[in-house]
């Protein structure tokens, strides 16, 4: 009888299956039992059929899983405990690298993490409210001529937002805020609070924590307060605030809202947790709205639409866009805005912490997201120089090491097996960079608080995208660094590197010597923008801004009497030799506060008009500030109408109106004819960010909500004392208040300033890790160069020329990293600089000096190393070789 054979006809196996397989079994035997389990398959399917085959195969595979995945495991721990172990006996037997590179990560990372902290912090700004995607605040845009630019102001009058929740079906709530300042009495102690005047739907509206009180309720009656539990504390310590009765008097604002030097009692009716860092409502208190008309003004005060004292919110219902309303909103606009010019826009939530915005809410820590996008620049930038410098300092040594790759290589290694061990060794130096980092950025955090002006914290209550930031910092700077010389190192031949050969070494220094051009390059773009910031700074510093801010102490009046009195006081300080002059002001004197429209017959008889500034201020104020009238007079009580009819305009308001003789010339402006009777030399109403804008003085009457006086140089303090005692006669409620003209000028600038520090510090930052990098490959150098210094020495050089002979590659280094920083820091401080309508010209020594310091750092540092080195026995060192 024949034999029948079997004919096999080859079949593949489950995919899944054998890809599970694969990634778990073993590299040394993983194709031998793949076969194995491929031919067995193969066996089945033609015997008993490829469904029969796929089920063994599947069963096979899910009973070998746990055996195998726990077999991965522990051959995976053992390799990772195998790769720490190496990298920890690395760093034991390489010190001074460990610790120059470490140093550098650790420096870079933590500023990094600064920066995260600040970033975190700033983005989650108004983050925390439940409903803050449908809240937005509704703003007024004065729309300017063509050559002014448009202004967007946060006040908005009383009857607004009940108004647009009766007749906006859009509008679900809405909430109103004023601003109120003023002093608690709890018996015979006194507490001065900044805090709000809040109606009942504030808390409908935000998110803030009430910890006692109904929050439908709490600010709904009259004389109702909501204090924060800090406030609780200063007034009552660790008693029971609810229910209590405290006297409260409000310091009154530039509108004449407040104190008529009455007190009131207000009813504590809940207790709200301190409103967070990162809301732009900044309260101690909360007053019920309803309060106004009864305490604080007329019964009607809360139905004006000619004042606009208070911030509106507005809730939309769910699934409204904003940009729904604004057609509606502008069509009803003359309607709601009264004898206001300006039109009602929305503005979201999320945006006013970053939209610059006058007369915004007191409190309103803003920022400007091109300065921080900046600042986040700069702190990656020094990251990536400390990344750049561990990289180069690991491709630097990397033929220390060539005989114990070839060795590996020899005994079965694989490529991805070196670079597995590699990049781990370069994870663990940026996870012991990284726990230095976080102490460096924890001892450095009030610092850098003081230079944000924030409050910002390191700890266990950070936020989770803070930790996972972190996290992708040790991972990024791990492999940034580490990459090149895991693929590099893991490339060259077995048969090379066993032989301690070191190939491509002209590559691998000029990599070397690439990688130090972009760190210099690196420190001088920062140092020069450094430089262009404090010349800018400086040349804010002292130039003539048109009036004269020494010694000139300005004081708000807090309430009526000490407004109704102001000529009594001006009158009771002039007799003091001490005080040169004394004026009052309706607003903050020389700042851009009210607006108007100038009306005014044009060369051919007709009316033009344009926006201009007004200020009302006494009839001392220009000798008070040191104005220079350039043609006409100043007021004089010889003419009795000046304070009706004449006005006195700047140099802007003359340019834009054409006008050849000024004075004498008629004008419209606040309701009311005028006659030009001087005109006043241009001087910057605000920061030199700004141009000089047209502005015209009138004469007011002694009322004043600020009071300007200029005393003679010397010390203050005396002259202070007496301004308080005159001061607390007519305003015994309030505690005296006073700031220096120049202090308030110095303080516009400084946002700028804290530009400027923070590209100091980067600069620093850039050259300490730089000059690391280059003490790190000096230190190579010098121990690979060995016997080459010996027998140079031998030979009869000086220690001089072996230093000039191992610095001279790193200063050279310094050419081409100037010639491309240089070009990319004109452009960019160029850029910054045009924020400033006044500013100074970059001088070319900011460019010439960076890269002086630059290249005398790289001497400096590989001097100090290559001098060490030069003076060692030249026979100790070829007995040692």
């Amino acid at each position: 009888m024949k034999k029948r054979l079997l004919k096999i006809t080859p079949s593949n196996p489950p995919g899944a299956a054998e890809r599970f397989l694969r990634f778990f079994l073993r590299t040394e035997d993983r194709d031998q039992r793949l076969g194995d389990f491929s031919e067995i398959f193969n066996e089945i399917a033609a015997s008993e059929g490829e469904r029969t085959a796929r089920r063994w195969y599947w069963g096979h595979v899910l009973r070998s899983s746990p055996g195998l995945i726990m077999n991965s495991m522990y051959w995976g721990v053992a390799m990772i405990k195998n790769y720490l172990l190496i990298a920890w006996r690395q760093v034991k037997r390489q010190k001074v690298y460990a610790l120059v590179n470490t140093a550098g990560l650790a420096f870079g990372m933590a500023a990094f993490i600064l920066m995260a902290l600040y970033v975190n912090h700033e983005v989650s700004f108004d983050g925390f409210h439940a409903q803050g995607d449908r809240i937005q605040r509704v703003i007024r845009r004065w729309e300017q001529s063509q050559d002014q630019a448009e202004m967007i102001i946060g006040g908005t009058p009383a009857p607004l937002v009940p108004t647009m929740i009766k007749e906006f079906p859009e509008v679900a709530d809405g909430a109103r805020v004023g601003e109120v300042d003023g002093t608690f009495r709890v018996e015979d102690r006194t507490f001065s609070a900044h805090g709000l005047f809040a109606d009942e739907g504030f808390f409908r509206l935000f998110a803030f924590v009430l910890l006692r009180g109904e929050r439908a309720t709490v600010l709904k009656d009259s004389y109702s307060l909501v204090v924060t539990r800090s406030l609780a504390v200063k007034l009552f310590g660790k008693d029971d605030p609810m229910g209590k009765t405290v006297s409260f008097s409000q310091r009154m604002n530039e509108y004449r809202s407040g104190s008529r030097n009455a007190r009131y009692d207000l009813i504590i009716t809940g207790v709200a947790a301190d409103p967070p860092g990162n809301s732009h409502l900044q309260f101690g208190f909360l007053v019920s709205l309803a309060t106004v008309p009864s305490a604080f003004g007329p019964p009607t005060i809360l139905e004006n639409w000619g004042r606009s004292n208070y911030y509106s919110y507005v809730l939309l219902h769910p699934g409204v866009q904003p940009k729904d309303l604004l057609p509606r909103l502008a069509a009803y606009s003359p309607r709601f805005r009264g004898r206001d010019a300006a039109k009602y826009i929305l503005q979201p939530l999320k945006n006013i912490h970053w939209e610059p915005v006058m007369d915004d809410i007191p409190g309103n820590a803003r920022n400007d997201r091109k300065l921080m996008l900046i600042l986040s620049t700069v702190a990656f930038l020094i990251l990536a120089i400390a990344g750049i410098n561990a990289m180069n300092l690991a491709v630097a040594r990397f033929s220390k090491r060539t005989k114990e790759i070839g060795l590996r290589k020899v005994v079965g290694a694989r490529k991805s097996q070196l670079v597995a061990q590699f990049l781990g060794e370069s994870l663990v130096f940026s996870m012991i960079s990284a726990g230095a980092a976080l102490g460096l950025a924890a001892l450095a955090l009030p610092l850098f608080n003081g230079l944000v002006d924030r409050s910002i914290r390191l700890g266990p209550s950070v936020s989770p995208s803070v930790v996972l930031i972190i996290l992708g910092m040790v991972v990024f700077s791990g492999l940034f660094s580490g990459i090149y010389p895991a693929f590099f190192l893991s490339s060259l031949r077995t048969a090379a590197t066993v032989k301690g050969a070191t190939e491509s070494r002209k590559g691998g220094v000029g990599l070397r010597n690439t990688l130090v051009v972009v760190q210099f390059a690196l420190s001088v773009f920062l140092l020069s923008g450094m430089l262009v910031v404090a010349e800018q700074l400086r040349f804010v510093r002292v130039k003539d801004v048109g009036y004269n801010r020494e010694n000139v102490v300005v004081m708000p009046l807090r309430d009526d009497l000490a407004r109704k009195n102001g000529g009594l006081i001006k009158a009771e300080l002039l007799r003091d030799p001490r005080i040169q002059a004394v004026s009052g002001s309706e607003f903050i004197p020389l700042e851009r506060n009210d607006v108007d429209n100038i009306a005014y017959r044009n060369a051919a008889g007709g009316i033009d008009s344009f926006t201009a500034y007004v200020a009302n201020n006494g009839k001392d104020f220009f000798d008070v500030f040191k104005l220079r009238l350039v043609q006409g007079r100043n007021f004089s009580p010889e003419f009795p109408t000046d304070e009706k009819s004449a006005v006195i305009v700047n140099e802007a308001v003359v340019r834009k109106a054409g006008w050849a003789d000024p004075v004498g010339k008629v004008i419209g402006g606040q309701g009311r004819n005028l006659r030009v009777i001087g005109v006043v030399a241009d001087f910057n109403q605000s920061s030199l960010h700004d141009n000089i804008d047209p502005m015209m003085f009138l004469l007011a009457p002694d009322e004043y909500a600020y009071l300007s006086v200029r005393i003679r140089p010397g010390d203050p303090r005396d002259v202070l004392a007496l301004l308080k005692r005159t001061i607390e006669q007519y305003s015994p409620n309030f505690p005296f208040e006073f700031y220096f003209q120049d202090d308030y000028f110095n303080a516009k600038y400084k946002d700028d300033e804290r530009f400027g520090k923070a590209f100091g510090a980067a600069a620093a930052l850039a050259i300490l890790i730089a000059g690391l990098g280059v003490f790190g490959l000096v230190s190579y150098a010098t121990e690979r160069r060995t016997r080459e210094i010996a027998v140079r020495k031998v030979l009869g050089a000086s220690p001089g020329r072996i230093v000039r002979l191992l610095s001279r590659e790193y200063v050279v280094l310094a050419i081409p990293a100037c010639a491309v920083a240089w070009p990319a820091a004109w452009v960019f401080m160029t850029k910054w600089l045009q924020s400033f309508a006044f500013r100074t010209p970059i001088r070319f020594w900011v460019f010439g000096f960076s890269g002086l310091v630059v290249a005398a750092l790289a001497l400096a540092t590989a001097g100090l190393k290559s001098a060490r080195a030069a003076r060692l026995n030249p026979a100790e060192r070829l007995r040692f070789e």
